[in-house]
């Protein structure tokens, strides 16, 4: 099961709306789906945006351990659409944390990746890092 951009425009709706709870289940799902039909990608971006949802919520551990998940498994299953995202998602948590020099290199490494981007992505990332 791949995670094609309906899924995770709903789940992302979902989040949006507030729906924290169903988003979480939903996103469980999706990482054991993806494990079970052996979809490293899919499971990666599951996992990426599990990160995010901690991330909303000021889990600040387990959103960086959801992020460093999921740009593994999106290495090891081939797909870099994703992995501006969360290497951005994930520097900004070291900035949280005050780990401001490992915080520049991810947002590097997110510029770096910006042409393998999902388009949709890679428009709201470039928008995020002007700002």
């Amino acid at each position: 099961m791949q995670l094609a951009p309906g899924p995770v425009e709903g789940l992302l709706v979902q989040l949006e709306q507030g729906d924290r709870a169903q988003a979480h289940r939903t996103f469980i799902q999706a990482v054991s789906a993806c494990r079970a039909g052996g979809d490293r990608a899919g499971q990666g971006a599951a996992k990426g945006f599990m990160g995010l949802l901690h991330h909303l919520a000021g889990r600040l551990d387990e959103a960086r351990e959801g992020y460093r998940g999921a740009l593994r498994d999106l290495e090891s299953g081939g797909d870099r659409r994703y992995g501006a995202l969360f290497h951005s998602c994930l520097g900004a948590v070291e900035a949280e944390l005050g780990n401001l020099e490992d915080a520049r290199i991810l947002v590097d490494l997110a510029q770096l990746q910006l042409p393998d981007a999902d388009p949709g992505l890679r428009e709201a990332m470039i928008v995020f890092h002007r700002a």
